[in-house]
């Protein structure tokens, strides 16, 4: 499964001020600034692999050394993997590589690994503080899997 969005439409201008305007916007235009705004979507996906009991795995990457037999010192990356203990309210940070793997509790591949999608989501985050009277519209942008 592959999400892509496209936005189109006409841009709404304001007057530029040079002493005010780059706090708001850039300017695009003699005369003519930008504001600066948000776009927000989202999509609801219930994903049930194999039943209704399943799982979120969350995967994060991590930095990992070892020392071979020769006594050199290697680096490479692994998975840490944890269980999600709710389905709810779930961030990912964007410092910290990872995805989250809804996966069924019930169902292996054949080669026992328990059937499930991935999701690799671009980690942007709403920036409103949780008291912004804004945030009722669109409280479901606080969180990446809600």
């Amino acid at each position: 499964m592959d999400v892509n969005a496209i936005l189109s439409g006409y841009m709404q201008g304001s007057s530029y001020v040079p002493t005010v305007s780059q706090a708001f916007g850039n300017q695009v235009h003699y005369g003519m600034a930008s504001a600066l705004h948000d776009h927000t979507m989202n999509w609801k996906v219930d994903l049930d692999i194999g039943g209704t009991s399943n799982q979120i795995e969350m995967d994060y990457v991590v930095p990992w050394r070892f020392e071979d037999q020769a006594g050199r010192l290697w680096t490479t990356k692994r998975l840490n993997k944890m269980i999600a203990e709710t389905e709810f309210g779930m961030n990912m940070n964007p410092a910290t590589p990872m995805k989250f793997v809804v996966q069924s509790t019930e169902q292996t591949n054949s080669w026992g690994t328990p059937r499930g999608y991935a999701l690799h989501a671009t980690p942007h985050h709403q920036v409103y503080p949780d008291d912004d009277p804004a945030l009722a519209s669109f409280a479901w942008t606080k969180y990446n899997v809600a």
